[in-house]
C-alpha cells in the first residue's frame, strides 16, 4: 500500500508544479504563446523556400587565390636539386660511410680535454654494488 500512495503522491506533485509553472509562465510573459507561433511560421516559410546556390563552387569562395602548382616546374626543381652536390648520406652503403667517418677521424682527431680542476674536493670513490650473499643451510 505504501509504494502505490508514494506513486500516486509523486504524480498529483508533479502535475501541480506543472501547471504552476504554466500560470507562471503566462503571468511573466504574456505573449509567449504568439512568440511560439510567429517562429514556427518562420520556420515552414524557410523549409518551403530552398536556398539560394551560389554562381561560384566552394572550393572557389574557400581558395580566393588559388593555382594549383604545374608538374613540369616540380619535376625540374627536383632534377637540379639532385643533379648538384655531392651524394647524400643514405645514397652511401654502410661501409663506405665507416671507412669515411674513419678517415676524417683520422686526419682530424679530437682534442684532448684537461680533467676539470676541483676546489679541493676529494676525488670520489666509485661505488661498486653491492652483491647479495645467500646463506645455505
Amino acid at each position: 500500500m505504501k509504494p502505490v500512495s508514494l506513486i500516486l503522491l509523486l504524480l498529483f506533485a508533479v502535475t501541480t508544479i506543472a501547471a504552476a509553472q504554466q500560470k507562471t509562465r503566462d503571468i511573466l510573459f504574456p505573449d509567449f504563446q504568439k512568440d511560439i507561433a510567429a517562429l514556427k511560421q518562420k520556420e515552414t516559410k524557410q523549409e518551403a523556400n530552398p536556398p539560394k546556390t551560389q554562381g561560384r563552387s566552394v572550393k572557389e569562395s574557400i581558395f580566393t587565390n588559388y593555382r594549383p602548382q604545374t608538374s613540369a616546374n616540380s619535376r625540374l626543381r627536383t632534377q637540379t636539386s639532385r643533379s648538384t652536390g655531392k651524394a647524400q648520406p643514405s645514397d652511401i652503403s654502410s661501409e663506405v660511410a665507416q671507412q669515411a667517418i674513419k678517415a676524417s677521424e683520422a686526419a682530424n682527431p679530437r682534442p684532448v680535454t684537461p680533467p676539470v680542476i676541483t676546489q679541493g674536493e676529494q676525488p670520489k670513490e666509485k661505488v661498486q654494488p653491492r652483491q647479495m650473499q645467500i646463506k645455505k643451510n
